[in-house]
């Protein structure tokens, strides 16, 4: 048997879900005319979206500049692409939030914007762009979840859940290691510092 030596695909990922209620693997997503595998895919794409939304290392930026776009004479808004999964000023003083496609200033009331401003950002990355274990947890997480509303076994969803605990850690420590976190560097453990 030979084994790649790459990162997981989305294929195998479907895969793994489709053998944790019995099926057989695909060759294939493309065509692939299966419920178990259209329902195996939107169960990775669901569970992909809620992971990332929480602000990972490798999908986060901040102090993100956000340009202006014309709409008409003299009035520019901030277009907000449809894979951001959150956004917010980078400066405080700004009150900002997204409204369908664009940036809404709260302060001013008004889309109009008169120069660009600088956003955190959390982006929704496709399953290939992700570390491997991001793809991991995602698709340990969505495997428990997706065996559960198919096969609904109890004893499956325990062993399950223990190993999505597990990757949960794993995801964790590479989330320290690669952000290279400094205690001494977080406002707020800062400040409950200085209270003792």
């Amino acid at each position: 048997m030979n084994l790649e030596q790459t990162p997981t695909t989305r294929q195998e990922a479907v895969n793994y879900l489709l053998l944790t209620i019995g099926e057989h693997p695909v060759n294939t997503l493309e065509k692939n005319r299966s419920s178990y595998v259209d329902q195996a895919q939107q169960m990775i794409h669901r569970t992909s979206r809620q992971v990332q939304s929480r602000g990972l290392y490798c999908n986060s930026e901040e102090n993100y500049k956000m340009s202006l776009s014309p709409v008409d004479y003299g009035n520019y808004v901030i277009e907000v692409p449809e894979n951001i999964l959150k956004i917010d000023a980078s400066n405080d003083n700004k009150e900002v939030v997204r409204r369908g496609d664009r940036l809404y200033d709260k302060e001013n009331h008004t889309f109009y914007f008169e120069e660009g401003i600088e956003c955190d950002i959390v982006w929704f990355l496709e399953f290939e762009d992700l570390p491997q274990v991001v793809r991991d947890y995602i698709t340990i997480k969505a495997s428990r979840i997706y065996q559960s509303k198919i096969v609904g076994s109890e004893a499956l969803y325990q062993f399950s859940m223990r190993e999505e605990q597990q990757a949960y850690l794993r995801l964790k420590t590479e989330e320290i290691d690669t952000g290279d976190y400094n205690m001494l560097e977080n406002q707020d453990i800062m400040q409950r510092m200085r209270r003792f």
